[in-house]
């Protein structure tokens, strides 16, 4: 039993070089804390005084997750988390 969490290439070189991770299922913070587990040098990257940081955006199998529902959000087998950069521009 597993979650696939797709992480971007610039998060991917934190993680071996891999930008899927198979996690268990969960919450949301215990997916992020099995990920900085196994990964330590991912945490400042993610995590921001215990929250995700701010350029971050999560997709909950192919939709959106409002920062508001990050602390319902639980995962379960066979589904998937997407980490994506915010783009800023100008």
């Amino acid at each position: 039993m597993s979650v696939k969490v797709l992480l971007p290439r610039s998060l991917a070189k934190y993680c071996d070089g891999s930008s899927e991770q198979l996690c268990q299922p969960g919450s949301l913070a215990a997916i992020v804390d099995e990920l900085v587990g196994r990964f330590p040098s991912l945490a400042s990257r993610i995590w921001d005084d215990g929250q995700l940081r701010s350029h971050l955006l999560l997709f909950h199998d192919g939709e959106p997750v409002p920062r508001e529902a990050f602390g319902r959000l639980t995962l379960v087998d066979g589904q998937q988390l997407r980490v994506v950069f915010l783009a800023g521009g100008g």
